[in-house]
């Protein structure tokens, strides 16, 4: 399993705008932080968008915890401490699954919990391809 270095446990501790634009970073999107708010979809002159809080407002990260099949339950007291919710993905497919594609992470607020998931799958998961593009490549 992949020992986190200190960026990588930083990404799952991110809150606010610096959360959101991590999930938006993950899911491939282009966006800029302003004034403390993550915009998305920004035309070629940057001159329009539209804020985009996944961690924070349902209709922004409720897709996402169901695209991606984030389970998300309260901790009732395990977890990081003043953490009161835990989000999962485990893949569906059964073949796919090991114990290093189980994904956690906590959170204040369910969506909270849920992104940080998702930035931390799609961080290891990208970690796990470029390891295994690395060690083909060294053959």
């Amino acid at each position: 399993m992949h020992n986190l270095n200190k960026k990588e446990r930083d990404m799952l501790i991110l809150k606010g705008a610096d959360l959101d634009s991590a999930v938006a970073s993950a899911l491939g999107m282009r966006h800029v932080v302003i004034d403390g708010l993550c915009v998305v979809n920004m035309s070629d002159d940057m001159m329009s968008g539209k804020r985009f809080s996944p961690s924070s407002v349902w209709s922004d990260g409720g897709p996402i915890i169901e695209s991606y099949s984030i389970g998300v339950e309260p901790t009732y007291g395990y977890g990081d401490p003043g953490s009161m919710w835990c989000a999962k993905w485990v893949p569906l497919d059964e073949e796919e699954f090991t114990v290093d594609n189980l994904n956690m992470g906590y959170g204040e607020t369910p969506l909270i919990a849920a992104m940080r998931t998702l930035v931390a799958m799609k961080t290891y998961n990208n970690l796990l391809y470029t390891a295994a593009l690395s060690i083909t490549s060294t053959r």
